[in-house]
């Protein structure tokens, strides 16, 4: 399940005069949106909100003839929550914004490729780029010396790696000097640079265990998640928790993830919108490479937001479903398919051997570069009781059987033609390729995703060589 939302380009700063005071933020008494758009065959123009989930139309208006090929429009809003919307003519085309602080706001731009194109005329904006360039510097900066220092510690060079850290130190300093300077001149922008501003681990290892406790703990220090504005600026807070889940996964524990990221959440407001967001971006950002995670976040989800959201919480039980797959210890499922041939071959007809059951796709490069691995593996052990059962993901059976004549795949196939809407994937579980499950000769699961040398290993452990 990966969400496609469009990723926030622009983001802005509160007013400095002017409407009521709204927490960090304030907000003008009404605000006027007008421009106008080239070559547009539409007649309504949309401001959409997050919701959490999707983006929703919140207000319409329509468009006018103007000069030449133009159309004029003009939004006016009354008593609107300062925070980050979106314009456009559908969700999947809209172009971010901020409104609500700033009486007027012009956006100009062609109905092609609008979310990318539109220019918006607003001073909040403007300041907004400048420091937005500034922190992307520092941000490129860092990772790079982030690599610089692993290469040096592969090598053992404790000069490099003292040299790097001292200039990632420098790097550090200048992200902290934005951020006060928008501290003191923006608190509003300053949650907001926050957000995407992470101190690097190198400067602090002497004080953590490792990197995961200190991302874990850390990611979002400089972040007040209390503040109101959060919920009208909510995929913000989509996007962050997606990028800092996905990061967080990959270096702590099960358990221990669960935990830093149950932290995060208790920092919002009980089914807020701002909260929805944050548990949504950590659901699409650990669904993958988290199956604990994603079926523990995934019920949460569920159960505080099923409700409201009945079409997406389906949607995530049938992954948290999928995910689960089929653990080692269970009896495999059946699988009929056609063969390549036309006829109908069962999986059961190998019981009795050791079976690697290899999902797959022609159209997959993963799949394919492991291909001579397998086949060597099969070489070697087909004559001992081993044996490999392919299951298509393709949905050409043309593609399929080249992909098997040219990588000299001598071994059973199967397949469906589903693609990702395979039924024969779905048995299983499988949500990305290559998926590889180690069968006993009695059908039951022995291991997953084994490869290299610790599949070779199970495979003569099970054989008994």
């Amino acid at each position: 399940m990966r969400y496609s939302i469009i990723i926030i380009i622009i983001l802005g700063m509160m007013a400095c005069a002017g409407g009521k005071q709204s927490g960090l933020i304030k907000s003008a008494d009404s605000v006027i949106l007008s421009g106008t758009v080239n070559n547009c065959p539409k007649d309504s123009l949309y401001i959409y909100s997050f919701d959490g989930v999707t983006l929703q139309k919140k207000y319409s208006t329509f468009l006018k003839p103007g000069e030449g090929k133009k159309k004029n429009y003009t939004f006016n809003l009354n008593k609107m929550k300062p925070g980050f919307y979106f314009l456009g003519f559908a969700a999947r085309n809209a172009k971010p914004l901020l409104l609500g602080s700033e009486e007027r706001v012009r956006v100009d731009g062609s109905y092609k490729n609008f979310s990318k194109m539109a220019q918006v005329f607003s001073p909040l904006n403007d300041v907004f780029t400048n420091n937005g360039k500034k922190l992307g510097e520092l941000n490129g900066e860092a990772r790079r010396l982030s690599t610089q220092w692993q290469q040096a510690s592969m090598k053992r060079d404790s000069n490099k790696m003292k040299e790097v850290e001292k200039n990632v130190i420098l790097v550090d300093n200048k992200k902290r000097n934005l951020l006060d300077t928008l501290k003191k001149s923006n608190p509003f922008l300053y949650q907001i640079f926050g957000m995407n501003t992470y101190i690097g681990y190198l400067e602090n290892k002497d004080k953590f265990e490792n990197e995961g406790q200190y991302l874990g703990e850390n990611y979002f220090q400089f972040v007040d998640f209390k503040q109101p504005f959060w919920n009208e600026s909510a995929f913000q807070i989509y996007e962050s928790f997606r990028q800092y889940t996905g990061s967080l996964t990959n270096m702590v524990k099960n358990e221990t993830f669960i935990k830093y990221t149950e932290a995060q959440l208790l920092k919002f407001a009980p089914k807020s919108i701002a909260h929805k967001s944050a548990l949504f971006g950590t659901i699409v950002g650990i669904q993958k490479n988290n199956k604990l995670g994603f079926a523990h976040f995934g019920k949460s989800f569920v159960d505080l937001y099923g409700a409201e959201h009945p079409g997406m919480a389906q949607k995530i039980k049938k992954a948290v479903s999928q995910s689960k797959g089929v653990p080692p210890g269970t009896a495999a499922p059946e699988l009929v398919g056609q063969t390549p041939e036309g006829s109908e071959f069962k999986l059961s007809d190998l019981k009795g051997k050791i079976v690697l059951l290899d999902f797959w796709a022609s159209w997959c490069g993963p799949c394919r570069r492991v291909n001579p691995e397998m086949v060597r593996l099969h070489n070697k052990y087909k004559d001992k009781g081993f044996d490999i059962l392919g299951v298509s993901l393709d949905k050409k059976k043309a593609q399929w059987v080249n992909a098997i004549e040219k990588d000299k795949l001598d071994w059973h196939h199967i397949s469906d033609l589903g693609g990702w809407n395979s039924k024969l994937a779905a048995t299983y579980g499988v949500s990305s390729i290559p998926r590889t499950f180690l069968l006993d000769k009695d059908g039951k699961v022995i291991a997953e995703n084994l490869k290299g040398p610790n599949l070779e290993k199970k495979i003569v452990e099970a054989l008994g060589l």
